[in-house]
């Protein structure tokens, strides 16, 4: 039997949003690109809420538009009608939307690429990622991407492989507890490349808040059976952040076991083996520690072991299941979470030179505590404008301070956020500047060639 292969430059697995800009960026610079979609008729589909914009992704659209992608250029010619949110609040929280001609956008979007040039469209479903054996200079094992295999065997090879699976990878679509084993809109699922990246040890995080909204299915139950905490006086809600929530009390057994229960039926049975255990502080709207109480008495007097007992709902489910190394990543740590697996970040932290000192002393902390997993958010979270070049520099050295960190990790929330339009838009629903070049990149590049020339010397100094 004759296998087909072929040669690019570039593989993008996937033609949701992300895919296609990928594609786009990668053709654009000159490098031959093969974007492969389980169904051309799903390029750039948006088969739930057909917006661009928003609150969550309204700044992610303009980055993208910044740096010469094609989300907003699309949206201006497809969309129906657009709508500025949150007026009634303060301009920090208002968000333009832009709601779209689902199929037109879909069409729109195929055209672009069909017309790019070096950007070929394949529509086949990749099963495998291929790889070769190298061995470092320090004589570590370790593997380089070489190219994909599809479902019919044929091979594509490549320098770079983006995968832009989105939703597709064993997907399901759920009604109550019915299931049903399909793509979204009823498109095929992938199903044999999650296969393939759990041979190379990539697994998937799932992220999990301990809040319980009074919407969820699960609130009266686990309010009658005193799974929640409580408080003292007041309206029992102690966090407005995502809705009116309770923290669960995992000072409480029964609660820990209730938790996990439900983890275990929706994440951990179908094979998601590490979670994100995020806000595990807990964080409230309020911070009356007085007047909270959990099953193990006062906030005031045992609250600081929350996120230790949090750590161990989880810890204790999974070993349970027979998984041996268990790592969970949490937002915040106490005596005893070294027991129960946890993999520590710094929390929401201000992205400065001061905070970026403030973590070297914390890592060392966690250490010597017996927490060896430690991580930041590398350039900080909070109060970080992309376009100050004070921060370029911030944000490189912290990429060196993370490479070096036992966890290498990247999170963060950048100004700015929303530019304020007091006009109706009529003509475009993004009136933003467009580059064709690669704006960002060009501001950091300076700062990223004394990075590198940085590390070259950390390297060679080592090596002698």
């Amino acid at each position: 039997m004759n296998t087909l292969e072929e040669y690019t430059d570039v593989v993008v697995v996937g033609a949701g949003h992300a895919g296609c800009e990928a594609a786009l960026a990668c053709a654009r610079l000159g490098l031959s690109t093969t974007i492969f979609t389980v169904s051309v008729d799903s390029i750039a589909l948006m088969p739930c809420n057909p917006n661009i914009g928003g609150s969550s992704k309204g700044h992610l659209v303009r980055e993208i538009d910044a740096l010469g992608g094609e989300m907003g250029k699309n949206i201006d010619k497809t969309f129906i009608q657009s709508k500025m949110l949150n007026k009634s609040k303060g301009p920090a929280v208002h968000s333009l939307r832009a709601q779209a001609d689902k199929a037109e956008y879909s069409r729109a979007m195929r055209k672009v690429l069909e017309n790019q040039d070096h950007l070929t469209i394949k529509q086949a479903e990749i099963v495998e990622l291929l790889a070769e054996e190298l061995e470092t200079p320090n004589g570590l094992a370790t593997k380089k991407i070489t190219g994909v295999k599809t479902y019919t065997g044929a091979i594509y090879e490549a320098k770079a492989v983006i995968l832009c699976t989105g939703t597709y990878l064993k997907a399901r679509c759920l009604c109550g507890e019915a299931i049903t084993y399909t793509g979204p809109n009823g498109l095929q699922a992938a199903n044999y490349l999650t296969d393939s990246l759990k041979e190379m040890g990539i697994e998937l995080m799932v992220s999990i808040w301990p809040m319980v909204d009074y919407k969820s299915e699960n609130f009266e139950e686990m309010k009658a059976k005193g799974l929640l905490t409580r408080v003292e006086k007041g309206v029992r809600i102690d966090n407005v952040y995502m809705g009116n929530t309770i923290q669960y009390d995992p000072t409480n057994p029964e609660a820990r076991e209730y938790v996990w229960g439900k983890a275990k039926k929706n994440y951990y049975d179908k094979g998601v083996k590490i979670f994100w255990l995020d806000e595990a502080e807990p964080e409230y709207t309020v911070y009356d520690f007085e007047n909270y109480r959990y099953h193990l008495g006062p906030n005031v007097q045992i609250g600081n072991v929350y996120p230790a007992m949090y750590a161990k709902t989880f810890f204790d489910g999974m070993r349970a299941e027979g998984q041996e190394n268990v790592v969970n990543l949490l937002r915040c740590a106490w005596a005893g979470s070294q027991k129960y697996g946890a993999l520590v970040w710094s929390g929401d932290i201000h992205s400065t030179f001061e905070s970026l000192q403030n973590q070297f002393a914390a890592g060392l902390n966690m250490g010597l505590s017996g927490i060896p997993w430690w991580t930041t958010d590398i350039g900080g979270f909070f109060g970080a404008n992309i376009y100050d070049e004070d921060y370029h520099e911030v944000f490189v050295r912290w990429f060196e301070y993370g490479t070096f960190c036992p966890v290498m990790r990247l999170h963060g929330y950048r100004m700015p956020y929303q530019p304020q339009l007091e006009q109706p838009v009529v003509q475009s629903a993004y009136p933003v500047p467009r580059t064709k070049s690669g704006l960002m990149v060009m501001m950091f590049m300076k700062s990223v060639k004394n990075t590198l020339k940085f590390v070259r010397q950390c390297v060679h100094t080592q090596e002698n």
